[in-house]
């Protein structure tokens, strides 16, 4: 099997699975249990039509599927618009994203429309 081909297997094995586990690819899958929840996790995300993968702790992964949902938009979604607004790595970029909406409580910035159409 040449090495295209082998990662090609273990991509699919691992949309397989992921999706068998009710987790669409992209998604953070449940904690296997007693694992904490500062374990890196990598997962595939896809920016802008490129796939890349991203090492995230479990918590963050979680929090990162919380706040796409918040938006109703799709983690890979909610990634590419935290990667158009980065300087700095992805990891890092979508930590810090996290950490700003969890210190604003957790809601959408609005927009300068809706705030001034109170």
């Amino acid at each position: 099997m040449t090495q295209a081909n082998h990662t090609a297997a273990n991509h699919t094995a691992h949309t397989a699975a992921a999706t068998a586990a009710g987790n669409p690819p992209g998604s953070p899958s449940g904690n296997p249990p007693g694992s904490p929840s500062g374990n890196i996790v990598k997962r595939s995300v896809v920016i802008a039509g490129h796939q890349t993968s991203v090492s995230l702790e479990h918590a963050f992964w979680h929090a990162l599927k919380q706040a796409a949902a918040r938006r109703a938009m799709t983690i890979n979604d909610l990634v590419t618009h935290i990667d158009e607004q980065r300087q700095g790595n992805l990891s890092s970029a979508i930590r810090v994203f996290l950490l700003e909406e969890s210190l604003r409580g957790a809601s959408p910035p609005q927009s300068a429309a809706t705030s001034t159409a109170a």
